[in-house]
């Protein structure tokens, strides 16, 4: 069966996170998808992890490369994904983003995120102490505030808690205010 949405993964020497990134894909609510896990050449044990991955799973397809660069990578990749819908990065056109939550789950993807020059415009939290507070030069606010604030949702929104629950609740909320989870919105864990 044709999977509806290739998720395009290059690798080089992610040993260290690439478990926790493809755990994080097995929990997606959309199961109609597959992971094209491209190895640059990686020296560390990537390609082992992610054969890992697809000798459980086989939404999981890896092809490994000599290091040639994320170039080449993408588009060896982009040549082995089958779907129509092609899903790299969520945050490709947008150097800002809403972040909901700055629980430790939060904390470390705005970390990880800004390593790759990304930043909150505005956090979502309902810690009570924390709203009008400014993180990381980011105002935090509450939930409502997207609903009355229009500027909110010119940026793409990721939420960000652990949990199923949760992110449930989350999904919920965000989608009763018209936004389109994977489009709008994604929820990572």
């Amino acid at each position: 069966m044709t999977p509806r949405v290739s998720i395009l993964l290059p690798v080089w020497n992610a040993g260290k996170t690439l478990a926790s990134c493809l755990r994080s894909l097995e929990r997606q609510r959309e199961s109609g998808w597959e992971c094209v896990l491209v190895d640059d050449g990686s020296s560390d044990d990537s390609l082992a992890v992610a054969r890992d991955f697809a000798a459980r799973d086989p939404r999981f397809r890896v092809t490994l490369r000599p290091h040639e660069g994320l170039v080449a990578t993408l588009n060896a990749g982009a040549e082995a994904c089958r779907a129509h819908y092609l899903s790299r990065d969520f945050l490709r056109d947008a150097r800002e983003y809403v972040l909901w939550g700055h629980g430790p789950t939060a904390r470390a993807l705005r970390r990880a995120l800004e390593a790759l020059g990304h930043r909150p415009a505005a956090i979502v939290e309902v810690h009570p102490r924390r709203l009008g507070q400014t993180l990381h030069g980011a105002p935090v606010i509450a939930a409502t505030d997207l609903s009355i604030c229009p500027d909110f949702r010119r940026f793409p929104l990721i939420a960000s808690v652990s949990g199923a629950g949760p992110r449930a609740d989350i999904r919920a909320a965000l989608e009763a205010l018209g936004y389109r989870d994977g489009t709008d919105f994604v929820c990572a864990a």
